[in-house]
Parts: structure tokens; C-alpha cells; sequence
């Protein structure tokens, strides 16, 4: 299949403005990493997805547009998708933030947020990769495949330091937009990339960002899973409200004992040890001493001098 052949204007030198029109006949496929941090800001970013693919030829692959098929597994997608493509665009904003410092977002989606899973697996690769090679142009090629970015109405301070020390492009889009389509197609980094074509969806798109947020100041609280700090405390008391209250049971006394044991025609129980039990338990509920229990057992069983007179 011919890919579709779309013109840019190339902008060599910011001193002399010459620029001439090329032809971006090569197709990056681009794997777009993000948070849904509100339908707004998830809206915008697949215009985004949209202007990549109108202005630098790209075939883009979004969770919103490739998980909604039936039997999708969101885990193997991402991995399946991140093997296949030439670059992956990060998107950092104020929801990634949270999600980085270990927060949770409620899933608003019939599919779950990937970007904690995608960004452990971008990182854990860019750590392995910058140990063990040796070659500071091995690093370079891998830095490039991956593009950290942020949409204009999030700070370049919602990436974190130590992920942002990566060497690693950072831009703001889409004041950015042209070097990004230029690092697509590999053209030097120097030059600028002059698009022409209209970018009014994603001007739109943030623009309704910004009145979501304007709208509703609590936006990003009201998007985290709130965190109860006495959970366990509440767990363990649900649990013992659990708990069946019943009556403590008292354990057999000797007598029936005896009693049960002529009724099963099986050995009776130790005189000696339940004795000694049996004094220790009458100690602590104040009974009577031993002698007593036993002319309740010989009037039970028959005393010594019963037998003697049988004979």
C-alpha cells in the first residue's frame, strides 16, 4: 500500500528563511501514552492522535480508539503495540503526576488507564539500556524513539525530576508541534517543520480543557480514589461485629463422664488426672475440695467397701 504523500515546509536556517516543501512519504507508527485525567483532557489528546496523523503521516495507536473492540486485552494491546512502533509519545499532565506519586484515578472507562504499567515498562527499559550499553549512540537511538510531552495548559513541572533526567526530548504542544513531526521523519533536529494545515481541532479541543477546569477547580481531587487511612482499623471492627456471640460451654463433670462412658462401653476417665483438674478448676470457682467429689463419684459407682461385702 502507497502511503499518502503529505507536504510540509521545511525551514532551514531561522536566519537566512529559506524554506522549500518536502514530502513526508514515510509512515511512523506512534504509540500514544497518557492519563484520562477528565473526558476533556482525553478528548484533546486524540486530537492530538488526529493532527499527528493529518499533518506527519503518522499511524497513530490510541487506547480509546483500538480498546473499545471486543475481546481487547488492555495489558497484552499495550505491549503488543509498544514491541511494533517506531516511537511512543509520552503525555505528561497533572494526572500522571498523581498516578507517578502513587495516587489511583477512577476508572471512567469500559477499559483500564495504562499509563502506571506503560511508564514502568519505558522506564525499567531506558534504565537497562543506559547501564549496559557502552556506546553513547546505542542510548542516543533509544532516547529517540521515546518523546516526552505536555499539552500547554500543564507545566513542564508535571514530570518528575528523575524521569525528566532521562536523555530524553522534552516539548510543549503544540508550540512544539513542528519539531515533533521533523523527529518523526528524522530530519535534522535543527530544522523547523512550518505545517499548514489547520490545527483548529486541537486549538478547540484545549480550549475546552481549559474551561473544564476553570468550571471545576476540584477536577483532579474529585478524579482520585480517596484513600482511607483507618481502613484497617474499620476492617477489624466489621469483623468482630461479625463474630457469633454465644454462651461459653462448661466441659462435662466427672460424674457424667463416668456416665457417658458405661453408656459407650469405653474406658472410663483417669481417676488421678481428672482429679487433678478437677481440683485445679474448683480452686479458681471456689468448690468444694476433692473429698467431697469423691463420695459423689463412690455414690455414683459403689464405694470400696461395697464390693467387699459382695464377697
Amino acid at each position: 500500500m502507497l502511503a499518502a504523500l503529505v507536504y510540509a515546509r521545511l525551514q532551514r536556517s531561522s536566519a537566512q528563511r529559506v524554506e522549500r516543501d518536502i514530502m513526508l512519504t514515510q509512515r511512523p507508527t506512534v504509540l500514544i501514552v497518557y492519563t484520562d485525567d477528565c473526558l476533556a483532557h482525553s478528548n484533546c489528546i486524540l486530537a492530538f492522535a488526529k493532527l499527528l496523523e493529518d499533518v506527519a503521516n503518522a499511524r497513530v495507536h490510541i487506547d480509546q480508539l483500538e480498546l473499545n473492540t471486543s475481546g481487547a486485552i488492555p495489558t497484552r494491546w499495550f505491549i503488543d503495540t509498544f514491541a511494533k512502533c517506531q516511537f511512543v509519545i509520552v503525555v505528561f499532565s497533572e494526572g500522571s503526576e498523581m498516578v507517578l506519586k502513587g495516587e489511583t484515578m477512577i476508572c471512567e472507562r469500559p477499559f483500564p488507564d495504562l499509563f502506571d504499567t506503560a511508564i514502568n515498562h519505558i522506564i525499567s527499559e531506558l534504565n537497562r539500556t543506559v547501564v549496559s550499553s557502552r556506546h553513547s549512540s546505542s542510548t542516543r537511538s533509544l532516547s529517540e524513539r521515546f518523546i516526552f510531552v505536555h499539552m500547554s495548559y500543564s507545566p513542564s513541572s508535571v514530570i518528575p525530576p528523575n524521569i525528566a533526567a532521562f536523555p530524553v526530548r522534552i516539548l510543549s504542544i503544540p508550540s512544539q508541534i513542528g519539531e515533533l513531526i521533523a523527529r518523526l521523519h528524522e530530519q535534522p533536529i535543527g530544522s523547523q517543520v512550518v505545517h499548514h494545515v489547520e490545527s483548529d481541532r486541537l486549538e478547540t479541543a484545549i480550549e475546552e480543557v481549559l474551561t473544564f477546569r476553570r468550571v471545576n477547580p476540584s477536577w483532579l481531587e474529585d478524579r482520585l480514589v480517596k484513600q482511607n487511612n483507618n481502613k484497617d482499623e474499620i476492617r477489624k471492627s466489621e469483623d468482630v461485629k461479625l463474630l457469633p456471640i454465644s454462651k461459653p460451654h462448661s466441659l462435662p463433670t466427672f460424674a457424667e463422664q463416668i456416665r457417658l462412658a458405661r453408656k459407650l462401653n469405653i474406658e472410663p476417665p483417669d481417676e488421678e488426672q481428672e482429679g487433678e483438674r478437677t481440683g485445679a478448676r474448683n480452686q479458681e470457682s471456689g468448690i468444694g475440695n476433692n473429698d467431697d467429689l469423691d463420695a459423689a463419684r463412690f455414690a455414683l459407682i459403689g464405694s470400696p467397701d461395697d464390693l467387699s461385702d459382695s464377697d
